[in-house]
Formats: structure tokens, sequence, C-alpha cells
């Protein structure tokens, strides 16, 4: 099977998923898929890169559709993606080679090192232990919520 083919199988249904995920209509995951897959290719300078929908950006655009809409959500990413096409056409990301490459280690590791005690921490009653801390959310440490997480 050739290979845009096996793409079409896999992207179309998965960008329709996806779309109707985030609470945008069907229409746009299909006009996303076939964004993805005609330009993808010839713009990234890479003929065989294989570009699809993300899962991980339906979390992240469920809630600016749920707040704004799906009119005010498409208007915000499209200037964003305008203003990405400006960016690079301007190649203001040279400046970012003036950086040293440790600033970009170090902040990685730190971020590494933060979810990782995050996720230490709330796997403590998984292990046996009890829960460290209390939450700062009143409505979490309310007798309600506690019940509810009981029964």
């Amino acid at each position: 099977m050739s290979a845009p083919i096996t793409v079409v199988l896999i992207a179309v249904p998965m960008a329709l998923g996806l779309s109707l995920a985030a609470g945008a209509p069907p229409e746009a995951g299909l006009a996303a898929a076939a964004a993805g897959g005609i330009a993808g290719g010839p713009l990234s300078g890479a003929p065989l890169q294989v570009s699809d929908p993300s899962a991980g950006l339906a979390v992240v655009s469920a809630g600016p559709i749920q707040i704004y809409g799906w009119r005010t959500t498409c208007t915000i990413t499209s200037g964003a993606g305008l203003s990405q096409i400006l960016l690079g056409t301007l190649r203001v990301a040279r400046g970012a080679l003036a950086a040293s490459p440790a600033i970009a280690h170090g902040t990685l590791a730190g971020i590494g090192i933060g979810i990782g005690i995050g996720i230490r921490g709330r796997t403590r009653p998984w292990r046996g232990g009890s829960p460290k801390g209390r939450s700062s959310c009143p409505a979490c440490t309310s007798a309600s919520v506690r019940r509810r997480r009981i029964r």
C-alpha cells in the first residue's frame, strides 16, 4: 500500500475524532487533515514527512472552543499562524542561537524534576502511604467532596 493512502486512512478518521473531541465541527477535522497532508510535505522541505493530527491538541483546543466559541477560536488560531509565518520570514528565531544551550538544558531539566516530584507526590497513596500536604482549594477539602470520594 502506498504511503499517501496509508496516511489518509489513518489521518482522516483521527482528525474527525479529534475535532469532535475538541468540540469543533467534523468539517474542521477534514479541513485540518487535508491542509496538513497537502502542505506538510512541500512546505517542510521533507517530501516524505508524514503530518497528521495530534491528540494533545484536542485537549489544548477544547478549552478555548468552550470559552470563546468556534469562530473566535478559529480567528485566534489563524492570527497565531500568520504571526508564526511572519516571524519565520523575518528569521526572528536566529536570535535564539545567541543563547547558550546550557540554558535550554537547565530549563528542561528543571521541568523534568518538577514533573517527577509532582508524580511522586501523587502516587504516594498508591504505594501505601498517605497523601502529602493539604489542598489549597477549599472546595476540594469540603466534607461533601470527601464524602463523594469515599463512595
